[in-house]
């Protein structure tokens, strides 16, 4: 699979966990809610596929309802990848970049 369409498979496998108003996870990833220090929110994920993946958050800020993404750490598969959404903001939902 190529790297465009892993990124394409990850938005659409995100787009319908937010339609059932579920976190969407990638195929043979996991993820864990976490909380930050300073109350921020983010997404912990783990894949087993070989090879590399990126964590990827979807946010909505609760000020403004602003959505937008954000990405952890390239990580080799089997680690963990953590994606923070900023202070004051929500996850929506969350999946993995195979990279």
């Amino acid at each position: 699979m190529t790297k465009l369409l892993a990124g394409a498979v990850a938005a659409a496998a995100l787009t319908m966990g937010l339609a059932a108003g579920q976190a969407a996870a990638s195929a043979g990833c996991q993820g864990q809610h976490v909380t930050g220090s300073q109350g921020h929110k983010g997404v912990s994920v783990s894949c087993a596929h070989g090879g590399f993946f990126v964590a990827m958050v979807h946010c909505k800020r609760r000020d403004n309802g602003t959505t937008y993404a954000h990405y952890g750490p390239r990580t080799p598969d089997g680690g963990w990848s953590t994606a923070w959404c900023a202070a004051g903001a929500d996850v929506l939902g969350w999946g993995a970049n195979h990279a």
